[in-house]
């Protein structure tokens, strides 16, 4: 059974929302909250103008199909860099 798998691995930085501690803040807090860095690695299914879904886990089926799992679909607006590794 030939299962060809064509997907480059790759690692995705991204920005999240970072909510603040703390009920209140002060200007100089505000001004200097930012968002949080995350990074995810796996191989990309796909990229479009909007979106890049990306995928961690596979299974082949008998009929070499492939399902896939821990899919994750990212907000092309939110990412930083995107690097194959």
């Amino acid at each position: 059974m030939s299962n060809p798998f064509n997907y480059q691995r790759v690692e995705i930085v991204w920005y999240d929302i970072c909510n603040a501690d703390g009920a209140w803040l002060t200007e100089a807090e505000v001004l200097n909250h930012r968002l949080a860095e995350c990074t995810s690695v796996g191989f990309l299914f796909s990229k479009t103008r909007t979106t890049v879904k990306i995928f961690s886990s596979w299974s082949y089926n008998t009929d070499n199909s492939i399902d896939y799992a821990d899919v994750v679909a990212l907000p092309t607006a939110a990412i930083k860099s995107i690097t194959v590794i």
